[in-house]
């Protein structure tokens, strides 16, 4: 997957929303979206995280927020993105993120690129979600043996 990644924030009304678009930054291109109450904060700190591994550039601030992601970590993005989606406790998956960026799981960036490009693949034949291209059907799958994957890793 050579191609532009693009991580997007925009505040709302109530809620925020994170969108991972592949190619162009127009909604169109937008493979998966996270709304909810809590994504400034969860926006903020993978900005951190992003940061400081050198992994990102900005392209617009206001609203929305707009950043260019470095091609080898854009599909490892997109594949956290799906592995945060419902995900309670924050806290766990935002330390998880700086290990896989910068730590001891390093090594899963191959295997988060993977991850996504079978995503889409799977997500060709069935309907697409609502403002973004994936099947919600397979991102939550996908999202929930991503979840099981990583805390069977982290217990060894």
């Amino acid at each position: 997957m050579e191609q532009s990644y693009y991580l997007i924030y925009k505040e709302g009304k109530k809620s925020g929303e994170i969108r991972f678009n592949v190619g162009t930054r127009d909604k169109t291109s937008t493979l998966i979206r996270l709304r909810g109450r809590k994504m400034r904060e969860t926006f903020n700190e993978i900005l951190q995280i992003l940061g400081r591994a050198g992994c990102i550039t900005p392209i617009q601030t206001g609203n929305p927020r707009i950043y260019s992601l470095r091609d080898d970590v854009g599909p490892v993005i997109g594949t956290y993105l799906i592995l945060i989606r419902r995900a309670q406790k924050m806290d766990y998956w935002i330390y998880f993120l700086n290990d896989l960026l910068l730590g001891e799981y390093s090594k899963l960036g191959e295997t988060f690129t993977i991850f996504l490009e079978t995503i889409i693949e799977l997500s060709k034949g069935a309907p697409a979600g609502k403002g973004y291209n994936l099947s919600p059907t397979i991102v939550s799958s996908f999202s929930s043996a991503l979840k099981a994957l990583i805390k069977t890793l982290k217990k060894r």
